[in-house]
């Protein structure tokens, strides 16, 4: 072999392994390979998040009240309630700034009222049960996934929270939930990609 295609096929090896050029070295598409492109997805990259919204009024009538109440029962959040009694303005405390004020998660927006972004979750796929070629390029890929809650999402369901049972900002989830799911994989000219997951047995 030339040296010079000796060393490219070795990078190729290298990058492989370590998954940066996923089209780099074989094409062909087994179980692991497609849970590797799968995992590589956009829906598989994307937090669930939940929104704490701070120094200003929020309503005890809000779907998301119980975020906040388990993040007082955490001792995160300090609050004052509200004339009326109907709601209340929260404020970090030092523990809930240790824990919450992380890089990223916050947004300031006028007269110093602050949202954290909070990951909570994130979806992973679990195990991939079946492959159908459709044609040499074309696959479909039967799978399960679930969420996996991040550490500061399994903080907050010890302290009582239940995010079946609150909304997300990007929706509710279960994490105790297995969904059965199918992608289409289709082969480019740099590897494997998803053109796109829907529950299994929908066209």
């Amino acid at each position: 072999m030339h040296p010079t295609l000796r060393r490219a096929s070795s990078v190729c090896a290298v990058l492989v392994l370590a998954g940066v050029v996923p089209g780099c070295g074989s094409t062909k598409l087994d179980r692991a390979r497609a849970a590797q492109v799968l995992s590589s997805a956009k829906e598989f990259q994307a937090f669930q998040t939940v929104k704490l919204s701070l120094e200003t009024p929020v309503y005890f009538s809000r779907a998301d009240t119980p975020i906040y109440e388990a993040a007082m029962r955490a001792e995160w959040l300090t609050g004052d309630y509200l004339p009326g009694g109907n709601g209340a303005r929260y404020r970090l405390t030092d523990s809930g700034r240790q824990v919450l004020s992380q890089p990223g998660w916050a947004v300031v927006g006028p007269e110093s009222r602050q949202t954290l972004h909070i990951p909570v979750a994130r979806r992973e796929v679990q195990l991939v049960t079946g492959l159908s070629e459709m044609d040499k390029n074309n696959y479909l890929v039967e799978f399960n996934a679930a969420y996996r809650l991040t550490e500061i999402g399994q903080n907050w369901a010890k302290h009582g929270i239940d995010f079946n049972q609150v909304s997300a900002q990007s929706g509710r989830f279960n994490p105790e939930e297995t969904a059965e799911l199918q992608a289409h994989l289709r082969l480019y000219d740099d590897g494997w990609r998803v053109v796109n997951i829907t529950p299994r047995g929908r066209p």
